[in-house]
Order: structure tokens, then C-alpha cells, then sequence
């Protein structure tokens, strides 16, 4: 790997993780999940699952991405 794709990859690690964040402090998020919660329509499991999907989303968007060799 060279020093581009590096650098390349440390910058679309600081946007995940700048996302990731944004998504995690917002209220609006926070609300909808304890309201999951209550009703008992959202668990471990249920998390996990949206943790692989969004994974495997990245994965088809930066597969098809020009950007990316």
C-alpha cells in the first residue's frame, strides 16, 4: 500500500468516525431507539444486524465507488 492510499484510507476512516458521531449524538436517533426499546422492537441482536448491514453497505458503495481501485 502506498502512501496515497494511506492517506486515503485515514480519511475516510476520519469521516466514518465523524458520521458515526453525528448519528450517535443526535437526539432525534437517541429518541427513536429508546422508543424501540420500550416497545420491545429492538435488541442485541437486532443492533448487530444494523451494524453488518451498514458494513455491507460501505462495502457495495465503495466496491462501485470511481474513487476507489
Amino acid at each position: 500500500m502506498d502512501s496515497s492510499e494511506i492517506a486515503q484510507n485515514k480519511a475516510y476512516e476520519q469521516l466514518n468516525g465523524a458520521i458515526l458521531k453525528a448519528i450517535t449524538d443526535s437526539e432525534e436517533v437517541k429518541q427513536v431507539l429508546l422508543d424501540f426499546q420500550k416497545k420491545n422492537l429492538i435488541d442485541r441482536m437486532a443492533v448487530l444486524n444494523l451494524i453488518l448491514s451498514l458494513e455491507e453497505l460501505e462495502a457495495l458503495t465503495s466496491a462501485s465507488s470511481p474513487c476507489r481501485k
